[in-house]
């Protein structure tokens, strides 16, 4: 499966949501609230051991309510770590 990729739009309402039932996604250490969900979202999929990156997507494609994960442009937490 290397090399497959997919984006998928995701309503700021459903964030919002998901942050009440798991109010760790605001502890993330980030600005806006897409950068926090998907390194809680990255740290739930490597807790399982599933080989997937997520990447934000800046500017969406078309007009949406939520915001993009693009998996060519997300930044991991070594990433993160190395920049400092």
């Amino acid at each position: 499966m290397d090399g497959i990729s997919f984006e998928i739009s995701i309503d700021t309402r459903l964030v919002q949501k998901l942050i009440e039932i798991h109010p760790e996604i605001n502890k993330q250490e980030a600005i806006t609230l897409e950068e926090r969900f998907v390194l809680w979202l990255d740290a739930k999929i490597k807790k399982r051991k599933l080989d997937y990156y997520l990447k934000i997507s800046e500017v969406p494609y078309e007009s949406v309510n939520g915001f993009r994960l693009n998996p060519n442009d997300y930044r991991d937490i070594e990433d993160m770590e190395n920049m400092r």
